[in-house]
């Protein structure tokens, strides 16, 4: 048996790392480093998310054509239509 040269952990003839702290037997210890600095200040990250950008808003902003969002238009209107049915069988079942 040895020891690792890096942790001094008792190790088996038969491996090739240190199963404590993963250092091949027989590697050199490395001369202690001082810790890379490390910000720590707040950083503002905004996300990017596809088709969630505005367009241009002001004198400057291209002139285009409107869309019609026909998925919302119909949306509101089975909504609506769903509406107009709960109270027309709330009428005709309770009066």
């Amino acid at each position: 048996m040895s020891e690792c040269a890096n942790c001094g952990a008792t190790m088996q003839q038969r491996w090739r790392f240190c199963i404590h702290c993963g250092t091949p037997v027989g590697a050199a210890v490395a001369a202690p480093t001082t810790a890379p600095f490390i910000d720590h200040s707040p950083t503002v990250i905004t996300p990017v998310i596809p088709g969630a950008a505005r367009a241009p808003v002001g004198p400057d902003a291209p002139a285009g054509r409107r869309r019609i969002d026909i998925p919302m238009i119909a949306g509101i209107a089975l909504g609506a239509a769903g509406v107009a049915l709960i109270i027309y069988m709330i009428v005709v079942l309770g009066g």
